[in-house]
């Protein structure tokens, strides 16, 4: 049984320059893309996300300069999960892993700081609509967190069209200038989920690999499962995941996304994410494994 979740603005970031001539499916980089020698780095991560059920797209993004951190801890702190998930390992096709962030990594007064920068006013077009978004001071609730952000919170401005082209552009300011192109997914729709000894099975409408994400808070965690789906509509999360998950209530994601690198002067690394999900809650029963 599931039930269906209430569309969310997408936690996600920025990214940009010239791009590489095709879009690719979501794939992994290396978490030393982007790293320096010494805890420092620098990263940019764009996410355009589509919920099955709203006419448009979110999008949000941040560009990252940090000391004594890694990349994932760095989005970690961003409350970014699934996308620390997404971008530093996918399972291979067919096959599930465990994953889990720190929800609270970075202390007020703890070694390392992060820096969120600008490039200046950031448009994102579809076929006739244009949303801009001015850099945003990003509430400084921590000193070892501070800068800009950007973020859409009314999808409404960006209409979703099913494998339309959007285009992104920024003039630079901090950073360099950016301008890239990403195709988006098809529309994902949840159909249906139901438990049995092999696992918890899921069924959704989509058109091509999926990438589905069980997560849960805990304490001063979060815990998923992650696992790459191929095309087909149809997937098992084996018994031996939900276990170690443990039963209680649940998120479930279902994305099928496009992803493209893309490079802007003063980032060495940029990714450009456009994620068609839907989501909802389901139950894990408990079993023998994790009783």
């Amino acid at each position: 049984m599931f039930a269906r979740l209430a569309p969310a603005l997408a936690a996600s970031a920025l990214a940009a320059g010239c791009s590489s001539p095709v879009d690719e499916p979501a794939a992994p980089r290396a978490e030393t893309q982007g790293a320096e020698a010494g805890g420092l780095g620098r990263y940019g991560l764009l996410v355009m996300t589509h919920d099955h059920g709203e006419r448009g797209v979110s999008v949000s993004g941040q560009f990252a300069a940090w000391t004594e951190q890694r990349r994932s801890e760095v989005l970690h702190a961003l409350a970014l999960p699934d996308m620390a998930w997404l971008v530093s390992a996918v399972p291979p096709t067919g096959r599930c892993r465990s994953v889990a962030a720190p929800r609270q990594p970075v202390a007020d007064g703890a070694a390392g700081h992060i820096e969120l920068l600008s490039v200046g006013e950031l448009t994102v077009s579809g076929s006739d609509e244009v949303l801009r978004l001015a850099p945003r001071p990003f509430p400084r609730v921590l000193f070892s967190l501070g800068g800009v952000a950007y973020d859409a919170d009314d999808p409404e401005a960006l209409p979703f069209v099913p494998h339309g082209r959007y285009r992104v552009r920024a003039p630079g300011d901090e950073l360099g200038a950016l301008s890239a192109e990403l195709s988006a997914p098809g529309d994902v729709r949840i159909l249906g989920t139901s438990m049995d000894e092999a696992g918890l099975e899921v069924r959704w409408q989509g058109e091509q690999d999926a990438v589905l994400t069980l997560s849960r808070a805990s304490g001063a965690e979060t815990w998923g499962v992650q696992c790459r789906a191929p095309a087909g509509g149809r997937m098992v999360v084996p018994a031996e995941h939900l276990a170690e998950f443990g039963p209680g209530e649940a998120s479930l994601s279902v994305g099928e996304i496009t992803r493209r690198p893309v490079t802007v002067a003063g980032l060495p690394a940029v990714d450009l994410f456009f994620v068609s999900r839907d989501l909802a809650v389901v139950q894990i029963p408990a079993s023998p494994a994790n009783e």
